[in-house]
């Protein structure tokens, strides 16, 4: 077969990366048209130019010694955006990308003539921005699902699930530490006659509101969860009787005080809650929530609008 006949100048004008070729003075012998498109410099006014007079950037990222390596060892060299972000500094053509500047993974290759020396090497740049902006947003819809996953959609509080792995979590932390938490139970008193009266848009309405108040009341790291249907858990870490009582006392007061209004309609909210927390005789999960359920009871056969303990 016949070599084809082109110039091969002219078809590393067409490539879709930048090609740059440097000698060991780090001086531009080729440069190719996408180069010029991406740096606003022109092809002549590069050529025998200094490269890192060009792009003074290029002194911090290692660049002079690595292309020295790759004259003296004869083996190619990367550099990944993961790692650099970048050679070149190019401003990015992506509006929706999350960076100023252009991604681009980065080889440096030994040109090598016939008795295998070095003379040149070829420095390629690839536009990797599309990658990068593809994996940021798969990475915030992942984080989006997982978070999702986790989360009561009416309420936006914590599931059922997540709420039981935390519990699991800080029993264990217990029974390690002796550190005690706290685990509250809340019910809204009368809900049903809440949907029946007002009707389960109202209802929706004050599930979301009271979860949204509950949070901000409660203490940073404190965990609020969906324990049923118009039940919630509250997990209060590093907390034992003394200070969870006087916090669920707290709570119970300002719902009860809460104007929640729902289309020109004041709703008369209260809750009940049961409180324990972690001791010697709790060895599990189950023992945990059966305590909390007797107090929320106590709470409700007292006149509802009560917060009771067990020990």
């Amino acid at each position: 077969m016949s070599t084809p006949n082109f110039d091969i100048l002219q078809l590393i004008d067409t490539l879709s990366e930048g090609v740059v070729v440097i000698n060991p003075r780090l001086e531009i012998v080729l440069w190719n048209q996408w180069m010029t498109e991406h740096s606003k410099i022109d092809k002549n006014e590069a050529l025998g130019k200094n490269i890192t007079d060009l792009f003074p950037e290029l002194n911090i990222r290692e660049f002079p010694w690595k292309v020295q390596q790759v004259f003296k060892l004869g083996r190619f060299c990367f550099f990944p955006q993961e790692h650099y972000k970048y050679l070149f500094y190019f401003p990015t053509q992506h509006s929706i990308a999350n960076t100023k500047e252009m991604r681009q993974n980065c080889f440096i290759s030994p040109l090598k003539d016939q008795n295998g020396v070095v003379n040149y090497v070829a420095i390629s740049v690839c536009d990797v921005t599309d990658t990068v902006i593809y994996q940021q947003q798969l990475i915030e819809a992942k984080k989006s699902y997982k978070k999702l996953s986790l989360m009561d959609e009416l309420t936006g509080v914590y599931n059922r699930r997540y709420l039981w792995n935390r519990l699991q979590e800080e029993l264990a932390r217990y029974l390690r530490t002796k550190h005690s938490f706290s685990f509250l139970l809340i019910d809204i008193d009368h809900f049903k006659s809440i949907n029946d009266e007002y009707g389960h848009l109202a209802g929706d309405y004050v599930l979301k509101m009271l979860c949204q108040f509950i949070s901000l009341v409660l203490r940073r790291y404190d965990i609020i969860g969906k324990y049923g249907d118009e039940k919630f858990g509250v997990i209060l870490p590093n907390t034992d009787l003394s200070l969870s009582i006087p916090i669920a006392e707290r709570l119970r007061e300002h719902i009860k005080n809460y104007d929640f209004t729902f289309q020109q309609k004041q709703i008369p909210v209260t809750i009940s809650i049961g409180v324990t927390e972690t001791n010697q005789s709790i060895s599990n999960i189950e023992n945990l929530l059966s305590r909390a359920d007797e107090s929320l009871s106590r709470a409700k056969e007292k006149g509802k609008n009560q917060v009771c303990y067990s020990k």
